[in-house]
């Protein structure tokens, strides 16, 4: 079937006739141009995206803080959350596919189209997580598309890690799509991207990794992935996520970091949704947002010719959410 969508808005103000053929989108014309015969829908200057994209879920977390209440409210109280509520054997697989399912079913009734999942991989529950995020993947074929990171928990590095390195194995012949984790937490921060890279690349998976999620400028693994990842060669897409102590920096050090994260093709997902809420817990005043340097970021992009650009259709969308 075919129509037209007509006089639809685009990012740049744009005003367009878009044509779609069997749910596809076919055309954009200028305003009036289209012809033909197809019903036609008036947008009347209604402005047109992409279609949403969530980049950062949990979806094996998801919907679970009624069950698992995190009484401090920082990211520590909600890691003792749920390992006491593990410990009680109040998180079960059914529960937890049960979850995700309807998690996925909110994303979607409010228009995402595609959304990556962080699942949590070692300690104790090995890969069991990603095994519940396939189940409850595989009751939206064809509606939405889902990716699935296998979160790896640190220690990954040294004796400590060989019990998470072999969950992280284990998560990767379950079905995953990315590598991912919190060097920053990890001892030895450069090794564990080290691993995570040789992971990937023996998997041909892309990366995305939690980077430094704290104010403590003294924090700056993301300086030490762009290196790795230009100095390993890596062949796949490299994403990280949060890199909050980058904001800390001096804005000498945010444009040189910038313009090595640019270099190295790694992209950033900053999570405002998540970080202004976590982050500045111990600043009584004057408190640090605790969101990534989004400027000194854009303009090393835009640098290298990798900032979003366009009119609209085309263009890459950002999306800072979780």
């Amino acid at each position: 079937m075919s129509r037209v969508l007509r006089d639809a808005r685009l990012v740049n103000g744009r005003r367009v006739d878009i044509e779609i053929a069997d749910g596809l989108i076919c055309g954009v014309h200028d305003l009036g141009t289209s012809s033909g015969e197809a019903p036609v829908d008036d947008l009347a200057c209604w402005l047109v995206l992409p279609a949403l994209v969530e980049p950062h879920a949990h979806l094996d977390n998801a919907l679970i803080a009624e069950m698992v209440p995190n009484l401090r409210g920082d990211l520590q109280g909600a890691f003792e959350a749920g390992d006491a509520a593990t410990a009680a054997g109040k998180i079960t697989h059914r529960g937890t596919v049960a979850r995700a399912i309807q998690a996925i079913e909110l994303l979607l009734i409010h228009g995402v189209t595609a959304v990556r999942s962080h699942v949590a991989v070692g300690g104790d529950f090995g890969a069991r997580n990603v095994v519940a995020m396939q189940e409850a993947k595989s009751h939206f074929k064809g509606l939405i598309d889902i990716q699935l990171v296998a979160l790896a928990i640190s220690p990954m590095t040294g004796p400590e890690g060989a019990g998470n390195r072999a969950a992280l194995a284990a998560a990767v012949e379950a079905g995953v799509d990315l590598i991912g984790g919190c060097p920053h937490l990890d001892p030895d921060p450069a090794s564990f991207i080290k691993t995570a890279l040789d992971v990937a690349t023996d998997a041909g998976l892309d990366i995305d990794l939690h980077v430094d999620e704290t104010l403590d400028p003294a924090v700056l693994t993301l300086r030490d992935l762009a290196r790795l990842v230009q100095d390993s060669g890596f062949e796949y897409p490299v994403a990280a996520s949060q890199c909050v102590s980058l904001g800390m920096q001096t804005p000498e050090v945010q444009a040189e970091v910038a313009k090595e994260v640019a270099e190295a093709g790694v992209s950033v997902f900053c999570l405002p949704q998540t970080n202004l809420f976590l982050q500045g817990r111990d600043h009584s005043s004057a408190t640090p947002r605790g969101l990534t340097a989004l400027g000194a970021l854009h303009d090393a992009m835009s640098a290298q010719g990798n900032a979003p650009s366009g009119d609209g259709l085309a263009a890459a969308q950002a999306v800072y959410s979780e």
